[in-house]
């Protein structure tokens, strides 16, 4: 087994629908924007159980250096705004409807 790194979506779909690769480990929502959902995705589709383990994570995150503790604090507080105002909620069932 031979694995493959890729720096954007379009090398990694590219090398999907060549052949190159037989199959990639991809976050859900990501890959279903990417490749699923669209015309060139006929043909491919998830296969197995969701991967869970908890070096991954439970959820979608947003990465900022270290060092840029005031955007960090920005995005945090934005965030709380929009849970506090409920609006947080209206983003997840819209666009993340559990399946």
């Amino acid at each position: 087994m031979v694995i493959s790194t890729f720096q954007f979506n379009d090398e990694l779909i590219r090398s999907l629908m060549t052949g190159e690769i037989d199959a990639t480990l991809q976050d859900t929502i990501e890959i279903s924007q990417a490749l699923l959902d669209t015309p060139q995705g006929d043909g491919f589709g998830f296969s197995g159980p969701p991967v869970k383990d908890e070096l991954l994570g439970s959820g979608i995150a947003i990465g900022v250096r270290q060092s840029d503790t005031t955007l960090r604090i920005a995005l945090n507080s934005a965030l709380l705004t929009l849970k506090e105002s409920g609006q947080y909620a209206d983003i997840v069932n819209r666009y993340l409807q559990a399946e």
